[in-house]
């Protein structure tokens, strides 16, 4: 009698590094529990992960006896372009990733690999459609924040029914005047909606392929934790609802199963397989953050997509110093002036060396940084981010206050949501455009306000609740953990449905 084959899951992300990086840590979070997982990413990114910081974990995997495998998705990925390039970036990759699933999918059906479920990013509807083909379930995975989602389904069917219309383009002057009113999210310009809502943007089909598909998804995860963001939660679910009431469809489940660097955390602690790193030399970030007073230093940081001109990368030294406050400070090279411009300038030949002089060792440039371990480390007491979701939910997972400098895409949509709605951060520069400068002087107000001020003494104490609230979601009787033990069983539930069809 053949046994019982394992339950494997198949994560498929938007080609973006940032995105697979994530997903090794819900690779690892699923494999812990006993499924069998497999990981596609473009060559580079898989050696990357195997070169750079993420090479200890992948290395336990095999230590812990996990079942979780890295597979080559053979397509060239979106390339960081020192700032260059914009949106229309990601659009051949992701339909490169689209077009060639269908031939691995086929490939695997008969083999030990097969998939019993497939979890891929909201951006690639185009695998969800294959694998309903090959009658194989599956699911997508929502790495943005939940009142974002919300807001765009809805604006996304407004504007299909002809109820709404908006200017072709977001960079139209009434996208900066008009405010809109839009589940889970207070007023809110309408410049700081996604893109995918305006006919120009290069993703805005993709962007409408995606929300539609929600529509016609069992369930849907989120990265995230509902207590971070309630009434976007039920915001989406609403919309949701409405939506599938007129299709005469069943609405989909929403699942959030995150912060999963949080759960892993937990999930570690209890293993006593992981490889010990005590010996390990310490990274200079961290070396520095142990020299510091407990919640004295700020963090800065801008993702792995935000390349400052060389103006703006002085304009921020400057602020810091003039802030007095320690600082920990992650800059890439600087933004390229064309494609063509092949250039990179390290980041000490355009800090102003006056400044430096007199920074001294109170502050600290560097090119990357670890930064789960910067924000989890005593001495960090305040985040100046992007306001990506992935920092967000790692800040707020840490019970770290944030400075709001969003720079593109969902970033100004979450600004808004943590200045205006949960209040966990201050902003940095108040009606800030895409691409838009921001002096010395908006940098030192709000470094100063955030760790000697009112406001931030508020923000503050919110953080620290938030971090309760995270623990309390991953913890045995939680709301994520409970979520991803319904993943689970779904997924258990799949293979005993495969083998029962003749």
């Amino acid at each position: 009698m053949n046994a019982t084959p394992k339950p494997r899951v198949w994560i498929v992300t938007v080609p973006f590094f940032s995105h697979t990086v994530g997903a090794t840590q819900l690779a690892e979070q699923i494999g812990r529990h006993g499924l069998a997982v497999t990981l596609f990413a473009p060559d580079a990114y898989i050696e990357r992960l195997l070169t750079s910081h993420t090479r200890r974990q992948i290395e336990n995997w095999k230590v812990q006896g996990l079942d979780i495998h890295l597979k080559i998705l053979p397509i060239q990925p979106a390339v960081m372009a020192g700032g260059v390039g914009g949106p229309h970036r990601f659009v051949a990759p992701i339909q490169q990733t689209e077009d060639i699933f269908e031939e691995i999918l086929k490939s695997e059906l008969e083999g030990e690999f097969r998939p019993t479920c497939i979890v891929s990013d909201l951006s690639v509807p185009g695998v969800r459609k294959v694998a309903t083909r090959f009658n194989v379930p599956s699911l997508p995975l929502i790495t943005v924040s939940a009142s974002y989602t919300a807001a765009n389904l809805y604006i996304n069917q407004l504007v299909s029914k002809g109820i709404l219309s908006l200017p072709d383009s977001i960079s139209d002057k009434r996208c900066e005047e008009e405010l809109v009113s839009v589940p889970g999210l207070p007023l809110i310009r309408m410049c700081d909606l996604s893109g995918v809502n305006f006919k120009e943007y290069p993703l805005y089909d993709l962007g409408r392929r995606s929300l539609e598909s929600l529509l016609n998804s069992d369930m849907i995860i989120f990265s995230g934790f509902r207590e971070l963001d309630p009434r976007g939660f039920r915001a989406l679910e609403k919309v949701l609802q409405i939506c599938s009431d007129k299709n005469r469809i069943k609405m989909p489940l929403v699942w959030t199963i995150g912060p999963t660097y949080l759960n892993l955390s937990r999930l570690r602690r209890s293993d006593v397989n992981v490889a010990e790193t005590g010996d390990e030399e310490l990274h200079p970030c961290i070396e520095f953050l142990n020299s510091q007073s407990p919640a004295s230093v700020l963090y800065v940081a801008f993702g792995t997509d935000v390349n400052h001109s060389e103006k703006q990368m002085r304009e921020l030294a400057y602020g810091l110093e003039s802030s007095q406050q320690p600082f920990l400070c992650v800059l890439h090279p600087p933004m390229r002036s064309s494609e063509s411009d092949e250039q990179q300038r390290d980041i000490f030949s355009i800090l102003p060396a006056d400044c430096l002089s007199r920074i001294g060792s109170r502050g600290l440039f560097v090119s990357w940084s670890p930064q789960g371990d910067v924000l989890s480390h005593p001495s960090t007491g305040g985040f100046l981010s992007h306001c990506g979701h992935n920092s967000m939910l790692e800040s707020m997972s840490m019970g770290v206050p944030m400075l709001a400098w969003p720079c593109k895409g969902d970033q100004f949509a979450n600004c808004r949501f943590l200045v205006d709605e949960a209040h966990l951060a201050i902003e940095v520069c108040p009606n800030l455009l895409a691409g838009g400068f921001v002096g010395r002087e908006d940098v030192e107000k709000a470094v100063k306000s955030l760790f000697h001020g009112e406001e931030g003494t508020a923000v503050r104490e919110n953080a620290r609740r938030m971090k309760l609230l995270a623990e309390e979601s991953v913890g045995e009787h939680g709301s994520s953990n409970n979520n991803f033990r319904d993943f689970l069983a779904h997924v258990e539930a799949a293979i005993d449905l495969h083998l029962e069809t003749p």
